[in-house]
């Protein structure tokens, strides 16, 4: 069973959320609330995009729309659903709109819904829409 974890992003003094670095398009670190007076800003990986690395097509402008989203949002919603490598792999909603779809529907990214996202549970995978390749259930010849 995945467990999944919601934080509103820190807001600065002038109220906008913080960004506190952007990688590229889809991975990038927010200051996130945890509540008591304490906060994380761990890298997240977007969940269900895909943009272009900086050094590829593209990729300086998907970086610079994902920014503009993130600096111009009135409120950020992170649901933090995985792991990937040294990230977090997290669904972001800014303004009620994710932002994933965002970034795809102004030709920023294409749809990855299994994009970085690693976990051990196989049913956990299916319901993200992973294909599992050692699922113990799964037919040999669906390996």
């Amino acid at each position: 069973m995945a467990l999944i974890w919601r934080y509103p992003v820190v807001r600065d003094a002038g109220g906008r959320c913080v960004v506190v670095a952007l990688h590229d398009g889809d991975t990038f670190r927010l200051l996130l609330d945890c509540g008591a007076d304490a906060g994380v800003f761990p890298w997240l990986r977007l969940a269900g995009a895909y943009c272009p690395e900086l050094n590829a097509p593209g990729g300086v402008k998907a970086a610079e729309f994902t920014a503009a989203r993130l600096a111009a949002a009135g409120q950020i919603e992170v649901t933090l659903m995985g792991r990937s490598f040294a990230r977090w792999v997290a669904r972001v909603v800014i303004d009620g709109t994710d932002l994933a779809g965002t970034i795809i529907a102004a030709g920023h990214g294409t749809a990855a819904p299994t994009m970085g996202l690693m976990t051990s549970d196989p049913d956990t995978s299916r319901a993200m829409g992973a294909r599992v390749v050692n699922d113990p259930g799964m037919e040999p010849s669906e390996r």
